[in-house]
This record gives C-alpha cells, sequence and structure tokens, in this order.
C-alpha cells in the first residue's frame, strides 16, 4: 500500500480511495492581550486577512481537486466531480471577489497608517 504522504497526485491508484494531502498549515490567531487599542484593532485585521487567504487557498485547493476528478478514467472506485460547471464558476468568482475586497481593506489600512504619520 502506498503512503499517503508520497503518494503521486498524478497517478491515481484504483485500489485505494485517493485524498490529497493538505499543502497549507494552519496559522496561530495573533493575541490581542496586552496590545494598545491600536495595536489590537491591527492584529484583528491580520487575523481577519489571514482568514480570507487560508479561505481562498482551501477552495482553490477544492476547486483543483474536484477538477482532478474530471481528467481521470472513472471506475466505481473513483470519486466523481462534485461541482457542476456553473458551481464551479460562481465558487471562482467568489473567491476573486473575496481577495478583492481583502485587497481594498488592505490598502485602506496603509492609507490609514501613511495618514497617521507624521
Amino acid at each position: 500500500m502506498a503512503n499517503p504522504s508520497t503518494h503521486d497526485a498524478g497517478a491515481p491508484d484504483h485500489g485505494a480511495t485517493f485524498r490529497p494531502n493538505p499543502q497549507f498549515k494552519p496559522f496561530n490567531w495573533i493575541q490581542t492581550d496586552n496590545l494598545s487599542v491600536r495595536e489590537r484593532l491591527f492584529a484583528e485585521f491580520l487575523s481577519g486577512a489571514r482568514d480570507v487567504v487560508h479561505g481562498a487557498h482551501t477552495l482553490g485547493q477544492l476547486l483543483n481537486w474536484d477538477d482532478c476528478r474530471r481528467d481521470v478514467a472513472y471506475t466505481p472506485a473513483d470519486p466523481q466531480p462534485v461541482f457542476t460547471p456553473y458551481h464551479r464558476h460562481a465558487l471562482e468568482r467568489l473567491m476573486i471577489a473575496s481577495l478583492g475586497m481583502l485587497g481594498e481593506q488592505i490598502d485602506e489600512q496603509c492609507y490609514r497608517i501613511e495618514r497617521a504619520q507624521p
């Protein structure tokens, strides 16, 4: 039996169920204890931004996995694609919109920091 950590995602193993290994590690929240109000707000913003990036990365991996399901020869052991083309398009747009809104928030934070500096 193949070791899951060394399993080649490009070559399906029809003897076992394929489950991709995560390509990311969860982050730790920025602790806000003993921070000033300004520092606490900035730490909360960074933690929220990390959530958006982490969610977009996870969604991208899920969409990639689902796309790979379309490329393999289907057998009863292979998982079938989960998303229809309509769902796939909607999720891709959600990911783009989320990252776009995060970009706007980052720009706003940078602008505030520039204005606050003497």
